[in-house]
């Protein structure tokens, strides 16, 4: 019976082969890897007043599970070296919303990832009491463009998020901007 539901679960995920009316069908695995910048409209020079501008990477995996969507797994790791060394590293999963068909080699997409935010501060003292950490919830609301280069290869022109993070003693809500290289299979 178990072999069955897997056997059943796994033609009723499988993307359509062919074309459709609107164009090529897009691929069912997806690997996203490139830059990321996380800011707020505060004073870019002070942690003090809850301001903050990291930069650094990102990387994720989506699996189409029907025509419209799949499911993205996804970790960010961003730095910043003022007013110490501040450490962020994010690990969010959700649903990704996009079309079946690709339109002139384009394809919007949207997202709500959900997950924890963990983040180093090093004050830069010579003691461990100078070191604070914490992991938190996180979520992120967005969505982004990605334009065909070649056969399997994709540009991610722009990935925006709207990402709060549930951090001590307030809470965060800041922007997420990404860009890079996504190849699909």
């Amino acid at each position: 019976m178990k072999n069955l539901l897997l056997v059943v679960a796994l033609l009723l995920a499988w993307p359509t082969v062919g074309l459709s009316q609107a164009g090529q069908v897009i691929p069912r695995v997806a690997l996203f890897g490139g830059f990321t910048r996380v800011f707020d409209n505060g004073d870019p020079n002070s942690f003090s007043a809850g301001c903050f501008h990291f930069d650094g990477g990102e990387a994720s995996a989506e699996v189409r599970v029907s025509r419209w969507a799949g499911v993205v797994g996804g970790y960010g790791l961003q730095w910043s070296n003022r007013d110490g060394q501040v450490l962020q590293r994010l690990f969010l999963i959700g649903p990704q919303f996009s079309p079946q068909a690709i339109h002139h080699g384009v394809i919007p997409f949207a997202h709500v990832l959900v997950g924890y935010v963990h983040g180093t501060f090093d004050w830069g003292g010579p003691v461990a009491d100078d070191i604070s950490e914490g992991s938190v919830f996180a979520i992120a609301v967005g969505g982004g463009l990605d334009i065909k280069l070649g056969r399997g290869f994709w540009f991610r022109a722009i990935q925006a998020d709207w990402l709060h993070a549930d951090l001590s003693p307030d809470h965060h809500t800041t922007a997420r901007i990404s860009a890079g290289i996504v190849l699909r299979h």
